[in-house]
């Protein structure tokens, strides 16, 4: 098993592409080396903005090539792509490589490894050429994830480099684009036999409902506080009410006598159901959901919902599961419900808790009369 190791000059389209072939790397079986030192291989993707950039690839180039002898170094990115007349000429590198050929990147370094023959590759650029389709699954070196969806540039400006070492403007496709997006939904870990995507978040937060199997399934519905699912939900079943009639309630537990505006543990449905750390998220927590995430409306299976991308670039989501009312469950496909674990503070007679709401066109906190049935997403510290 072979270990790659790279070094990356330039802008974040560079360390982008450079998470780019660590991906396909992977996928064919190689090791990421830690130390460069170890490896069997190593690309260096290069920047050519400025005369310094070059100069700094080449000089890591000729320190590389002392260190390595007998390693595998692959030359890429835009110096080699900008200067083809010069990078042709280079010894150190084995490969080299410009800004239209990383596809191929790992064919051409395992071919060089079995062969060690050198291989240059370098053509202009020209009206017909396409987004070249590499896609990123994971970043090794940065707390935020992005994505390329546009490349080189039209307007051949006097002082720059970017037509040559990049062609003309080819855009990603919205196929494409939301194809990388949704590789960010994937499991960071598991809590309690529990699955959890880290979105880079204040708390963690669980890739399906209570009662789901996977993210599009809509899973249990339960009244605010209670800790069973019901068929249908109304005053007059909801455990933390006497019920008189529609005009009289007088509330058990969490009401303007005990001053409880928050659910305690034995009330959360998410720790008595999966156990320590998982819970039902705060308003803040929902609040920092909302803020902080981008969001995609989508269809996951037959399930309409919300792809959320946080700013690790992992993602979870979200199906408008519906509601359980006294008329039963209803609403799925068009709109969602999530509670928090707190009342709404502006409601003085303590008979409505805050929720997460989801609809084709909203994604915002709202707030709902507590005995109805709405879907839970765990999170955990």
């Amino acid at each position: 098993m072979y270990k790659i190791s790279f070094v990356t000059f330039g802008c974040k389209v560079n360390q982008y592409e450079t998470e780019c072939m660590k991906s396909l790397f992977r996928e064919a079986g190689f090791v990421i080396a830690e130390k460069v030192i170890s490896a069997d291989a190593v690309v260096i993707n290069s920047c050519t903005v400025t005369a310094s950039g070059d100069s700094r690839t080449m000089t890591a180039l000729r320190k590389l090539r002392k260190a390595l002898p007998d390693a595998v170094i692959a030359l890429t990115g835009c110096y080699p792509q900008a200067n083809r007349e010069e990078a042709e000429k280079i010894e150190e590198a084995d490969i080299i490589v410009g800004t239209k050929e990383r596809g191929a990147i790992v064919k051409l370094v395992s071919g060089c490894l079995r062969e060690r023959s050198r291989i240059v590759r370098l053509s202009d650029y020209t009206n017909d050429d396409v987004f070249e389709p590499l896609r990123c699954t994971e970043f090794d070196n940065n707390t935020r994830a992005f994505v390329k969806i546009q490349d080189g540039c039209n307007q051949f400006c006097s002082y720059c480099m970017i037509p040559y070492a990049r062609g003309r403007c080819r855009s990603k496709s919205m196929d494409l684009l939301y194809d990388e997006v949704m590789e960010g939904e994937k499991v960071s870990g598991t809590l309690s036999k529990h699955e959890y995507a880290d979105l880079g978040l204040s708390v963690k937060w669980a890739t399906c409902n209570i009662g789901a199997e996977k993210s599009e399934y809509d899973g249990e519905h339960f009244a605010w506080g209670e800790l069973t699912a019901k068929d249908k939900c109304a005053w007059e079943n909801y455990s933390h009410t006497s019920f008189v009639d529609s005009t009289t309630l007088t509330f058990k537990k969490y009401s303007p006598e005990d001053y409880d505006r928050r659910l305690s543990l034995s009330d959360d449905v998410a720790r008595q159901k999966w156990g320590s750390p998982w819970r039902i998220p705060t308003r803040e927590q929902a609040e920092e959901l909302i803020m902080f995430t981008c969001r995609k409306a989508t269809i996951r299976g037959s399930q309409h919902g919300y792809l959320l991308t946080g700013p690790s670039g992992n993602s979870i989501f979200l199906p408008m599961s519906g509601q359980v009312t006294e008329e039963g469950l209803n609403w799925v496909g068009n709109y969602g419900y999530y509670w928090t674990s707190d009342l709404h503070d502006d409601n003085k007679y303590y008979e409505t808790a805050d929720v997460l709401f989801l609809s084709s066109d909203e994604f915002v906190l709202g707030y709902k009369y507590r005995y109805k049935g709405y879907s839970i997403r765990p999170v955990a510290e």
